[in-house]
């Protein structure tokens, strides 16, 4: 985590298994204050509380292999996200994560 102000860097949260893969996909449902990473290398996305810092969940994702980039609608509290190798977008629900 960082502030914003002035880019010092908060805290560390470890989210997935990263041998081999980078984290691109991170989005912020400013409503909820949830954090959404994906983990390409897990096939799976985490799900952080922003106030706490906390890892919520870490969400198998029901798609092809290597989830890649995140957005968030925070008006319907939906996640999108991209799975390149299967040319698909993956849609969740950010309250139950499904």
């Amino acid at each position: 985590m960082l502030n914003g102000a002035s880019n010092k860097v908060l805290t560390t949260v470890p989210t997935g298994s990263v041998t081999g893969c980078d984290r691109d996909g991170v989005a912020v449902n400013s409503i909820t204050n949830r954090i959404y990473v994906t983990n390409p290398c897990s096939d799976s996305m985490s799900v952080l509380d922003g106030a706490t810092n906390a890892v919520l969940a870490t969400l198998a994702l029901p798609v092809a292999s290597y989830p890649y980039l995140v957005a968030v609608n925070p008006t319907t509290n939906r996640v999108y996200v991209s799975n390149p190798p299967a040319n698909t977008i993956t849609v969740i629900q950010g309250v139950d994560g499904k």
